[in-house]
Order: C-alpha cells, then sequence, then structure tokens
C-alpha cells in the first residue's frame, strides 16, 4: 500500500491476508508489519522554495527526507546517518555541492563503504558543467526547474540500481 491509505483500501488488504471481508477485517485486530522500505533521502538545497518543491514532489512517495541547506551541512548529515540517495545542489554558500560531493566520496572510500548515488541539481544545463558534476562523483545531473517526472524516475532508477 503506498500511504496515503483510504480506508477501504487497508480494510481490503487485511482481509486478504486473513482470508476475510473487508468488514470483518476493520473489526478484527490485525497484526501488520510494515516491510516496504523507505529510501532515505539527503536533500541539500540553500533554497527554501526549491526545497519545499522538492518535498511536495516526494509527498507521497515512500521517501523519508533529511535536509541541510550547504555542502558543509550534507557532510555533517552524510557522516551521521545512512542514506539511500543524495539530492546535490551544486551551486550553495559555505561549500558548494561540487566540494561536498568530493568530500562524501573520500569519506566513502576512508570508511570503506559503497558508493552512495548522489544526483546533481543545478540551473546549469551545458555540457561542461554535467562533466564537472560527474568529475566530483555525481551519478546524475539534473537540471533546474526539475520537473516532477524526472526527479522521480531518476530516484527510482538510482534506488532501483543501489538495490
Amino acid at each position: 500500500l503506498v500511504k496515503p491509505v483510504k480506508r477501504a483500501q487497508l480494510a481490503q488488504a487485511l482481509a486478504g491476508l486473513n482470508g476475510q471481508t473487508p468488514a470483518a477485517a476493520l473489526a478484527a485486530p490485525a497484526v501488520v508489519s510494515d516491510s516496504t522500505h523507505s529510501a532515505r533521502i539527503l536533500l541539500v538545497e540553500d533554497n527554501d522554495d526549491n526545497r519545499m518543491l522538492i518535498k511536495a514532489y516526494l509527498r507521497n512517495e515512500p521517501y523519508e527526507i533529511v535536509e541541510a541547506e550547504n555542502g558543509e551541512q550534507a557532510v555533517a548529515h552524510f557522516q551521521a546517518g545512512a542514506f539511500d540517495v543524495v539530492l546535490m545542489d551544486v551551486q550553495m554558500p559555505v561549500m558548494d555541492g561540487y566540494a561536498a560531493t568530493r568530500a562524501i566520496r573520500a569519506w566513502e572510500v576512508a570508511m570503506q563503504r559503497l558508493p552512495t548515488p548522489v544526483i546533481a541539481l543545478t540551473a546549469n544545463a551545458v555540457k561542461e558543467d554535467m562533466e564537472r558534476s560527474l568529475a566530483a562523483g555525481c551519478d546524475d545531473h539534473l537540471t533546474k526547474p526539475i520537473k516532477k517526472r524526472v526527479l522521480l524516475d531518476a530516484l527510482r532508477e538510482r534506488l532501483a540500481r543501489a538495490a
């Protein structure tokens, strides 16, 4: 089931598990284990509006989002917790996304961890910018303003590869 779950959908799913009618499934207590995996995403973006837009795009998806407003915060969050993918703005104050991605990659090597997918987010769409993102260690390069379908497809693709 995908959140938000409607009462009728839940009843139908529970009924199928227990061989009951949907009404009986809602009336009877049931133990349901949550076996769905909610991917953890580190969203690194200095612009409040862009963060809000991306969170709105991902609102109904099974993702947990941790936010960072600059590259320095991103590296600290990354080192403190496990993430399935990083959405990295490349132009930020304090530490830009290129430097943050290089720091994340160096830390992964030092800790002998497999690389976490990093998707660069930038308004720059020229070939040199894409090459610069990839050279810094990013796996993908998406241009802003980002479209919902493009973001969702990129996340699903990266998460499927990592699984």
